[in-house]
């Protein structure tokens, strides 16, 4: 079906990763298509390959690209948080880790 589709283009993107080509893993991530509230999963995909290849600015946009259309905002927090911490911006994600546990304070996964 249509998810198990986009699994798939999220496995090959991340070999054509692994094998340095992270214009090739971007360009593929165009042509993906997900169904309904997987669709964020596009964005988030694209975020950590531009992390991954050092392209931080652009990183940092499809991230709240990510977050914007997300029904799964733990994830998305963890991830953009984490992103943050590791682009050293420690105090943006504490904002990122407070505002989300002022919607949602029951969730133990997440500590600001």
């Amino acid at each position: 079906g249509p998810f198990n589709g986009l699994l798939y283009a999220i496995l090959d993107g991340w070999a054509l990763v692994q094998l340095g080509d992270h214009d090739a893993a971007l360009a593929a991530s165009d042509d993906m298509d997900a169904p309904g509230f997987a669709a964020a999963f596009i964005a988030l995909h694209r975020a950590l390959i531009l992390e991954q290849a050092g392209r931080t600015e652009a990183a940092d946009s499809a991230f709240r690209a990510a977050m914007a259309g997300a029904s799964y905002r733990r994830v998305t927090v963890e991830l953009y948080g984490g992103f943050l911490e590791r682009a050293g911006r420690s105090t943006d994600a504490d904002i990122l880790y407070s505002a989300y546990l002022s919607e949602i304070p029951e969730d133990p996964g997440i500590e600001a």
